[in-house]
């Protein structure tokens, strides 16, 4: 359940006249027939952390003197989406597989898929990597280039493009140490792909989004580690957070489900091209290799993995009933 402040006051104002959580509860459920007990504990948090000081008195406004708490900025805003969708990337313009990106742009327009998730990394940014150039990097001016043609490419196949951050567009924003704020950050990312679109391409400052299904829902992340077994870092956040998960950013691609058996764990692979990425194409090590993909989430909140070799799926999970690979 969504609280708006109104009903967090309504909450509140129990609260503060006495009420226990049950006895809140129970005035609150004839209200809001759908609220439960898990709702009302989330939200007796979130005005503790928020407004503390509507439980202390009663009444719409602060107590005289006392006056609002310090205005600290509260980072839940991500995107919260619906409907089937197509997932691409670790793009890394300029280094990215132009012929696969169309290939995915076509195969999702087969499905009907009418939006796409870019899900970090649209950008390389190799010229702001604390590590040392081994070959000349691309110029900030040919990332741009190559990001805006992405982009270009993905218009025509899809009706409305959600792209937020992942480790290497945060590069910026590291080495600028938080002088952007989170507004001038999304307005730079869009002008470095050419604006929204006419509303058509959003830019999330976040690192995830959500992805309601008839399935459940889908976190779609770029988190900040990963594990070198395939699928085990998607597995492990699932876990945690209780829904099913994809994931970028480790370039691997599989398909598994987590420990309890109830939610599907997708490693989505990349959109680059591995022999363009220097500091792997270059050299040989123990690491599990870089494999190119994608997923494609249906209306009915099935995941098809498409690219190189994939992991395991279970039949009877929903979500993981149909697998399909190509390329």
């Amino acid at each position: 359940m969504k609280w708006t402040e109104r009903e967090l006051r309504r909450l509140a104002g129990l609260l503060a006249a006495g009420s226990t959580r049950y006895a809140a509860f129970t005035v609150l459920k004839e209200e809001w027939p759908d609220l439960t007990p898990d709702a009302i504990n989330n939200a007796i948090k979130d005005i503790r952390l928020r407004y503390p000081y509507w439980l202390t008195y009663q009444g719409d406004d602060p107590p005289a003197g006392l006056g609002a708490p310090p205005s600290v900025p509260r980072y839940d805003k991500a995107w919260e989406l619906t409907g089937a969708a197509a997932i691409f990337g670790d793009v890394h313009a300029p280094l990215t597989d132009w012929a696969f990106f169309a290939e995915a742009c076509n195969t999702a327009r087969q499905f009907g898929i009418t939006q796409l998730i870019i899900a970090g990394d649209l950008f390389d940014f190799a010229l702001l990597s604390n590590y040392e150039a081994v070959v000349p990097y691309a110029t900030h001016d040919a990332e741009c280039e190559a990001a805006e043609y992405a982009i270009d490419m993905a218009s025509r196949a899809f009706d409305k493009i959600w792209v937020f951050g992942g480790n290497h567009d945060e590069r910026l924003l590291k080495r600028l140490n938080g002088r952007l704020s989170e507004q001038k950050a999304v307005e730079t990312f869009l002008a470095w792909i050419r604006g929204n679109r006419g509303g058509k391409v959003e830019w999330s400052s976040y690192t995830y989004c959500t992805l309601a299904t008839p399935a459940g829902d889908w976190l779609i992340c770029h988190p900040n580690m990963y594990r070198a077994q395939r699928g085990a870092t998607a597995a492990e956040i699932a876990l945690l957070e209780h829904r099913h998960t994809v994931t970028l950013h480790e370039h691997h691609l599989g398909k598994v489900v987590d420990k309890s058996g109830r939610y599907v764990a997708v490693a989505s692979g990349m959109m680059a091209d591995p022999q363009k990425i220097a500091y792997t194409a270059r050299y040989k090590n123990a690491r599990p290799r870089m494999v190119q993909g994608y997923t494609l989430i249906d209306e009915g909140g099935v995941a098809h993995v498409y690219g190189g070799p994939i992991g395991f799926s279970t039949p009877g999970v929903a979500t993981a009933a149909r697998t399909e690979a190509g390329g």
